[in-house]
């Protein structure tokens, strides 16, 4: 998945990116990926 840096991506790209793409992008812990992923679902309804 060719994502940018996590600062940048669009909800759009989290959705598409799944919770393990922002891990591998950001670097972050699953969990927090997590909550990044669902609020990014509520933003894109």
């Amino acid at each position: 998945i060719g994502l940018k840096q996590a600062g940048f991506l669009t909800h759009k790209d989290i959705i598409r990116g799944g919770i393990e793409g922002l891990c591998k992008v950001s670097g972050i812990g699953p969990k927090l990926a997590e909550k990044i992923f669902n609020r990014a679902k509520k933003i894109s309804q």
